[in-house]
């Protein structure tokens, strides 16, 4: 395969799972009612940052964020559209890099790649002043009230984000699974021969005519 042709390949295939998060996003954030789509909507993205190299996830997060502003921001050429483009690149390019290099270094931890995602939308949305990546449930809701009040909203992407990180685990658990070996010490075509070899020696055996007999004892010692 050449140069060019792997890099075509390896764009269609960033784009797809990028695609599919923002995908996801966007109808979380489209759709306030379906907000729990946000637990799933990172899972592809996972999946593709946690098998390529870190270098590899910087071309994924771009593509994600580009496709993520373009899909959620109003269509409207301005300094504000430019800089969250670079921003939401950037978040997704540090994510995608940082989960690329804990699952290399350490192994799969759902824990430490939700925790990844904190101080990436901390910085989006009190220091930048912008709406959460991840949708949130409703803050009227009872499960918002009870955690946002005792631990704050953080806290509740967390958790959204730690979803995500488990379904993917179990995905890869299923798939990872292989068919458990046969325990059979001998195939079928060994046991006909040693059942061909048994017969051929007890014929042998009983094939000796009956007036002969026993060989002696002193022949033996020879």
């Amino acid at each position: 395969m050449s140069g060019p042709h792997r890099v075509g390949v390896s764009l269609c295939r960033d784009f797809i799972f990028a695609g599919s998060t923002v995908v996801m996003l966007s109808i979380a954030k489209l759709y306030p009612d379906y907000w729990f789509v946000s637990c799933i909507a990172l899972i592809p993205f996972l999946w593709h940052s946690s098998r390529i190299q870190c270098r590899e996830t910087i071309r994924l997060g771009i593509l994600a964020g580009i496709c993520f502003i373009l899909v959620t921001a109003e269509p409207v050429v301005s300094s504000d559209l430019l800089l969250k483009v670079l921003v939401y690149s950037l978040v997704f390019s540090l994510y995608g890099c940082a989960v690329s290099l804990f699952n290399r270094r350490i192994g799969y931890c759902a824990v430490y790649f939700a925790a990844l995602w904190i101080p990436l939308e901390y910085v989006i949305t009190y220091h930048l002043k912008w709406q959460h990546v991840l949708i949130l449930p409703p803050e009227s809701s009872q499960f918002s009230i009870k955690i946002g009040s005792l631990f704050g909203l953080i806290t509740i992407t967390f958790l959204v984000v730690l979803t995500n990180a488990l379904l993917l685990r179990i995905c890869k658990k299923i798939l990872d699974t292989k068919p458990i070996p046969s325990r059979r010490p001998h195939s079928t075509r060994q046991y006909w021969i040693h059942i061909d070899t048994t017969v051929f020696v007890l014929h042998n055996i009983y094939s000796i005519p009956a007036g002969r007999a026993p060989p002696q004892c002193s022949l033996l010692s020879y």
